[in-house]
């Protein structure tokens, strides 16, 4: 009998190593998800701050040849009235 208690103790290791094995699979698995996961919201971050600052250069530009704001004679209405 103690030659079957430790064949089963051995199979009983043997299950425990088989578990170990896929819960670290499991583990290294998720954590490449999570890596997958944190590239794309980089990626996506580093997409948006290019939007950000096109629009902001868009938005200079168009200042700058005077096509963003109020147009020049309701600035100078302003001007006038201010100096009232």
């Amino acid at each position: 009998m103690s030659l079957e208690e430790g064949d089963k103790s051995k199979s009983d290791d043997k299950m425990s190593d088989v578990q170990a094995k896929a819960k670290c699979e499991e583990i290294q698995k998720e954590e490449r998800e999570v890596k997958d996961i944190d590239v794309e919201i980089e990626e996506l971050q580093q997409k948006r701050q290019l939007k950000v600052l096109h629009i902001r250069s868009l938005r200079l530009e168009l200042t700058m040849n005077g096509r963003i704001g109020p147009p020049m004679p309701v600035i100078e209405k302003k001007r006038k009235r201010m100096r009232k």
